[in-house]
């Protein structure tokens, strides 16, 4: 029900008929006791109506879903490696704590202290793990385990269809692509899976031709670019 609006000290209702206004008192009237207590009542239940219905409603506190991670990339190694003239193509993030010590860097470079590899600034590696993702290497990618180091060496030439393999190291966490040729023109899985791997391929290969920056395991040294190892 609505609060009729309050003039302090001169409306009086009727007591016999609540609600009714009987008198109106001008600045300078006379009232009587029982009016002038009457008025006070009134009064004092519209200031506690007042000050109950105008306090300030309280700010809705609305969930958010918070802003992304800034974080670093992670310590990342991108390897691309093709039978055909033995071609090897490592990538690694500016921030890769391995790039520290020598024996970090040897490790990036697969131990072969003459193989330089190329250095991305952390955003760049971001942008080339977002291509391969939207290709969707994670949904084709197989562990890498110990026992696949051969696919990473001048001897997986005598794999029978194997082409090379896309090697993805992610904070230690290892995945790998190979690329197996089709068993024959039927296989209709085997040419798709293939030219999965020729994208992811090509991912690589155009990054590591367009990155200046490579870096000689002894010493750390950054030089000019030269042909791929």
């Amino acid at each position: 029900m609505a609060v009729p609006r309050c003039i302090p000290s001169a409306v009086f209702l009727d007591p016999a008929s609540p609600g009714r206004i009987v008198a109106v008192a001008s600045p300078g009237a006379t009232m009587s006791r029982s009016l002038v207590l009457l008025a006070v009542t009134l009064l004092a239940a519209c200031t506690t109506t007042s000050s109950t219905t105008s306090e300030p409603a309280k700010p809705v506190v609305r969930p958010t879903s918070g802003a992304p991670s800034s974080g670093a990339v992670g310590d990342v190694r991108v390897i691309m490696y093709q039978t055909k003239q033995d071609l090897m193509m490592v990538l690694v993030n500016e921030s890769n704590a391995e790039r520290k010590t020598e024996r970090g860097r040897l490790n990036l470079a697969l131990g072969d202290s003459d193989r330089a590899y190329k250095v991305l600034t952390d955003q760049q590696m971001t942008t080339l793990l977002a291509s391969l993702e939207n290709r969707g290497f994670s949904n084709v990618a197989d562990a890498l385990l110990d026992e696949d180091a051969v696919y990473l060496t001048r001897a997986s030439g005598d794999i029978p269809r194997f082409q090379g393999v896309v090697v993805v190291e992610r904070d230690g966490i290892r995945r790998k692509v190979l690329g197996m040729r089709a068993l024959n023109e039927s296989d209709i899985g085997g040419h798709q899976r293939y030219k999965q791997f020729v994208d992811f391929k090509t991912l690589v290969t155009l990054k590591f031709q367009a990155t200046s920056n490579a870096e000689a395991p002894i010493g750390g040294v950054i030089m000019p670019t030269g042909p791929a190892r």
